[in-house]
């Protein structure tokens, strides 16, 4: 059987749509492919690997889930009022830690930004908002976006690709 996780956004917003599963169900099985195959966001301040970091794919500086579950329980309380949230109704999407989204921390990988909390949100997530995805939270790139690897974070290792982790994710 296919993991809720494993499908395209579009099946996943039609299956949703539908009411075969809820967006807190999507919600979950991402929540635990995260928690698999992730490791420690934004955890490794001293940013030296550890032995147990060598599987992981270092994919978050912030996870947000607690803001997630809020999302995908308001997604299902709509569709469950009939009301059709948008097209990505529950479908959950991260966003690089360079865009802002308010009362988040938003570092762009860099420690000068550590405690910085975004006063607004940024129009690319706010479309996806509009859309009704459910931001699960905030992904690792290369300090101020300078770069492709994400060699340079100040949060994290490099990200793994999680398909092939000798190689690059890509921006």
């Amino acid at each position: 059987m296919t993991e809720l996780c494993d499908l395209s956004a579009h099946e996943l917003a039609v299956l949703i749509r539908k009411r075969e599963v809820s967006a807190v169900e999507a919600l979950d099985s991402t929540l635990a492919r995260v928690e698999a195959v992730d490791g420690r966001p934004g955890s490794l301040d001293s940013g030296e690997d550890l032995p147990e970091d060598a599987e992981r794919v270092h994919a978050f500086i912030t996870l947000t889930a607690e803001r997630a579950r809020t999302e995908a329980e308001a997604v299902d309380k709509q569709l469950d009022a009939g009301e059709i949230p948008g097209p990505l109704a529950g479908v959950p999407y991260t966003v690089k830690d360079i865009f802002a989204v308010k009362n988040t921390p938003s570092t762009a990988a860099s420690k000068m930004l550590a405690n910085f909390v975004a006063p607004y949100t940024a129009t690319p997530v706010k479309r996806m908002q509009a859309a009704g995805g459910v931001m699960l939270g905030k992904v690792n790139l290369d300090e101020y976006t300078y770069g492709s690897s994400t060699e340079s974070s100040a949060f994290q290792p490099s990200t793994r690709n999680p398909w092939d982790p000798g190689t690059v994710p890509g921006p």
